[in-house]
């Protein structure tokens, strides 16, 4: 399958166009415009060679068929991939904005209290896919809010679609370009241990993880991957490889099933010795599944127990 120009790489461009300033003149050109097929003409790249290059790496198919705005500004896109659909969200920021990307159709993965969970797997996003979702959602975010951050917490386990995370993790990255910084580009694992030490070791992006129980038999009732990938060898990993970056730990809040007293200890201890920052998340009630959203009161008395406890 040809890539798409939302594929490419600066040295990818560079090798294409047999020059790293044509490349960034084309990059300038493509990113410095709204999403849509790449343009007639670049200066500074002759058109025959142009020509060539917008013939065989066309922008990839994507259109936002949907958008609903929540009270807060935040927007839910629907994304039409051709084939597929996906979401894609925006949230405003005080100083920015954040998008959420989706990497899968679907999901690999079968966490019980996921909503992405029930639906079919498709397959696997390109790296363009999940650029081109970043430039749809830039065209949507507040003006004076640019979106500056993005993670990958929409549909799909990223970690099971790796090759595709990494390369759209550095196209996003690349100045001239959508030029993020890594440190404002998170990708969210729910834990794919065999993958999890590559990730870290090619690329600077920060890592969210997602826990969600603080014993064995309750991650695995809620995450049947655990029994492959226990949370201890994850954390293992991460500790290991991290380096100097800030690990993020995402934590569904299911009422009366990992909200005790006792789970914040136990999270406290587990994440012992690791620079972390943990996000509470209070359970978003999903059709069929059987669980409950704490209230406020119980979401404060856990963040009290985690945060004595150290």
């Amino acid at each position: 399958m040809s890539l798409s120009f939302a594929d490419l790489s600066r040295p990818a461009l560079a090798r294409i166009l047999e020059s790293d300033a044509r490349a960034q003149a084309a990059l300038r050109a493509v990113y410095g415009r709204p999403f849509g097929p790449l343009p007639e003409a670049v200066p500074g790249v002759a058109r025959a060679r142009w020509t060539a290059l917008r013939a065989r790496h066309p922008m990839p198919e994507a259109r936002v068929v949907a958008c609903r705005r929540a009270s807060d500004g935040t927007k839910k896109l629907l994304v039409d991939l051709g084939d597929v659909q996906v979401e894609t969200v925006v949230i405003p920021g005080p100083n920015r904005s954040t998008v959420c990307v989706s990497s899968q159709a679907g999901c690999t993965r079968s966490c019980r209290f996921c909503a992405t969970a029930r639906l079919p797997f498709a397959r696997n996003l390109s790296a363009g896919e999940i650029v081109a979702q970043y430039l749809l959602a830039r065209e949507r975010a507040p003006a004076d809010r640019p979106p500056r951050n993005v993670v990958f917490m929409g549909m799909g386990e990223p970690l099971d679609n790796l090759e595709q995370v990494l390369g759209a993790v550095e196209v996003l990255c690349t100045d001239p370009g959508p030029a993020l910084a890594p440190r404002h580009v998170t990708v969210s694992t729910s834990g794919v241990l065999p993958h999890l030490e590559t990730f870290l070791r090619r690329s600077r992006a920060n890592l969210a993880l997602s826990v969600n129980a603080t014993t064995p038999e309750q991650r695995r009732a809620l995450m049947p991957h655990d029994r492959s990938w226990p949370l201890e060898a994850l954390l293992a990993v991460c500790r290991a490889h991290l380096g100097s970056r800030l690990l993020f730990v995402e934590y569904v809040l299911l009422r009366g099933v990992n909200d005790s007293a006792a789970d914040a200890r136990r999270l406290a201890n587990a994440l012992e010795g690791l620079r972390c920052r943990v996000n509470l998340i209070p359970y978003n009630p999903a059709s069929a599944a059987p669980y409950e959203r704490p209230t406020a009161a119980e979401v404060r008395a856990f963040k009290e127990v985690l945060v004595a406890a150290g």
